[in-house]
């Protein structure tokens, strides 16, 4: 069995003051038999802290740390002080805590029920959680105290009614508009079914209808069809050849070595043109001319598109301008690039 020891700290300055030969952690028995109620609850409050013994080893021992303490009174009366100092802090905090009861029952009570709701993604809750209380001290003591007062908790079920009625309200709408998607995307596949047959059976070559009727011609030859017929007002221009890899080696190929370039890696980048010259504008303007005449929403972009070796920014790159062209078709989207240099 082992006695209870604890250690008193003494500070260096208070105990030279006090005339104790001795400083640091010193180290007692304690008879807890003969201390009162109080004094038993101040020692199992004492923190434990690990302390250097005289024999060399190392210890858990809980410790007295009073602040300018230069000698070891009697250990009952350094149990008052600890006690005392205790039920100050106990009390410090209680005084903090009961404020900040008070000042948080009020902001909740100064709100209306929809300020107290949060909508994040068409979800619904409360406020009233920890990110409400955030960062106050004592914060779960806090909140615990305030959602018991029972105007909070009259208000509180207010808003969880609120919310309930919310989040039913948005998942029938949810459930409605997907309804209503899957509606129209069953529709549009219909729709987009019917022009496909409609323009097999209308332009078709025999060989395409024969293989419609078989469920044998692929999809995207009727795509390519219905596309050369709707961009058939540009047939005078040049289609936009993109840029190979083969071209940006050879282009450098006076500049990088064999070596080299037979390692290289090409890049590519298209991007949106924002400004150009009056020829590559003349280009744009000819081919939305065009286009228009047939299909007025057309949508005509110019690009600029470039190539280059990775990793050698000196060596030249290749750059090349096209008119990207949008239309719609009835259910499909198309689009073609036609030179503008």
């Amino acid at each position: 069995m082992k006695k209870h020891q604890i250690a008193i700290k003494l500070d260096r300055a208070a105990a030279a003051l006090a005339g104790t030969d001795m400083y640091d952690n010193i180290i007692v028995d304690v008879n807890p038999s003969t201390l009162t109620d109080r004094q038993r609850k101040a020692l199992a409050s004492l923190k434990l802290e690990r302390i250097l013994l005289p024999d060399g080893r190392e210890e858990y021992l809980p410790i007295i740390n009073l602040p300018g303490l230069g000698r070891v009174d009697d250990i009952p009366i350094l149990l008052e002080e600890v006690a005392r100092l205790e039920e100050e802090k106990a009390a410090i905090r209680e005084r903090a805590i009961e404020e900040a009861v008070k000042v948080q029952t009020q902001r909740i009570l100064d709100c209306d029920p929809s300020d107290l709701i949060l909508s994040r993604n068409g979800i619904f809750t409360s406020k009233l959680g920890d990110s409400w209380f955030w960062p106050l001290q004592n914060m779960d003591e806090v909140r615990a105290r305030v959602l018991q007062d029972p105007r909070v908790a009259t208000l509180a079920q207010k808003v969880s009614a609120e919310i309930e009625r919310l989040n039913m309200e948005e998942k029938a709408r949810r459930a409605a508009e997907k309804v209503a998607r899957e509606k129209e995307e069953k529709a549009a596949k219909e729709r987009r079914e019917k022009q496909l047959k409609e323009w097999v059976l209308q332009y078709g070559t025999e060989s395409q209808r024969k293989r419609f009727s078989r469920g044998m011609l692929p999809e995207q030859e009727i795509i390519d069809g219905i596309r050369d017929k709707a961009f058939r007002a540009l047939d005078g221009f040049l289609r936009h050849q993109k840029i190979t890899a083969d071209e940006v080696i050879n282009a450098a190929s006076g500049q990088l070595d064999d070596e080299l370039l037979a390692y290289a890696k090409v890049d590519f980048l298209a991007v949106d043109e924002t400004e150009c010259d009056e020829a590559l504008f003349s280009a744009l303007e000819r081919i939305e001319e065009a286009i228009r005449a047939e299909h007025p929403d057309a949508k005509c972009t110019l690009r600029r598109h470039t190539g280059w070796i990775k990793g050698y920014p000196d060596a030249p790159a290749i750059t090349r301008h096209s008119v990207r062209v949008e239309l719609t078709v009835g259910e499909l989207r198309l689009s073609r690039e036609y030179a503008a240099d």
